[in-house]
């Protein structure tokens, strides 16, 4: 393990940015059912900060498996998972990590039906000592910054697809992350509203120095990140070490309101629509140990609790 992990820090940062990576899996596994189903093997990848990394395979490669792995929701059968160097053991160590600087967009949107675009993220600062007023302001901010500021006070089912996945990106950035993870981001969506978050994702990494982990079996999109690895059968058959292919988005990160209202108008979503309920709770009134277990199923679409700090 040491000649492993030692392997892992010697490898040359891009651009001249110091080791040890941001995160790491250092010959890391998961299995399933005693070992009948193996999801990774023997994984070793290391992902420095400011990267922009792809992780391209076809289904059951072990795509997602790297994403649950690199946010703590799941665990591996061997190996270590490390951040900053540092091996991260507990659930509790974990959940602090992704209240605080890892962000989580998947594939499904994983909104809560009877909360407004804006406390659908304002609902991933709650158990954190933010004022409310503070808290309201910053998720404005972050629909603003996703270009739906004219959304705020919207219903999840009264958005297109496009706009629903926003508000899951909104919800992911809201703390600021140091890692974006990013899981089949555009799957559920048609061209022209994937073309639009794909930008987006793209343009909030290089503006706010994140670092982005993009989880993709797309080609294309694969080719617009710094470094593509390539997976299959649960094992990486190319680490893709920096190609110089990054193509961004120049100038502003996303079209004006009006224009993106434009868009979202001529893209009606094809998703069935969940009525509001007339008896949800306000989000002020949510006890902070019930928001943070929402926000856990807001993360993941599960109904798991995360230990309290």
């Amino acid at each position: 393990m040491k000649g492993l992990l030692g392997r892992l820090f010697r490898r040359k940062a891009p651009d001249g940015l110091s080791t040890p990576p941001l995160i790491a899996l250092a010959g890391v596994s998961r299995a399933f059912d005693d070992g009948a189903i193996v999801a990774l093997e023997s994984v070793d990848l290391a992902v420095h900060a400011g990267e922009c990394v792809a992780i391209l395979g076809p289904s059951g490669s072990g795509k997602s498996s790297i994403v649950n792995l690199l946010s703590g929701i799941d665990r591996p059968t061997g190996g270590r998972v490390l951040w900053n160097g540092r091996w991260i053991k507990s659930r509790r160590a974990w959940a602090r990590l992704r209240r605080r600087e890892i962000g989580i967009v998947f594939q499904e949107f994983n909104l809560l039906p009877t909360l407004t675009a804006r406390e659908n993220v304002e609902i991933a600062l709650m158990g954190r000592g933010i004022a409310v007023a503070e808290r309201r302001d910053l998720a404005a901010a972050a629909l603003v910054r996703v270009g739906l500021g004219h959304r705020v006070k919207h219903l999840p089912y009264a958005l297109s697809g496009g706009e629903r996945q926003r508000v899951a990106i909104a919800r992911a950035i809201v703390n600021a992350p140091r890692l974006l993870l990013a899981d089949e981001p555009t799957g559920n969506l048609d061209s022209a509203n994937a073309d639009i978050v794909a930008d987006l994702l793209f343009n909030l990494q290089r503006d706010g120095g994140m670092t982005l982990v993009l989880v993709t079996h797309d080609d294309d999109l694969a080719e617009r990140c710094q470094r593509c690895v390539r997976m299959r059968d649960g094992k990486i058959v190319d680490n893709g070490h920096a190609r110089g292919r990054l193509r961004l988005v120049e100038g502003p990160p996303m079209p004006s309101e009006p224009a993106m209202a434009a868009i979202d108008q001529a893209t009606p979503d094809v998703a069935d629509i969940v009525p509001p309920s007339a008896t949800a709770a306000p989000l002020t009134e949510i006890a902070p140990p019930i928001a943070e277990a929402t926000a856990a199923i807001a993360r993941v679409a599960a109904a798991f609790r995360e230990p309290a700090e």
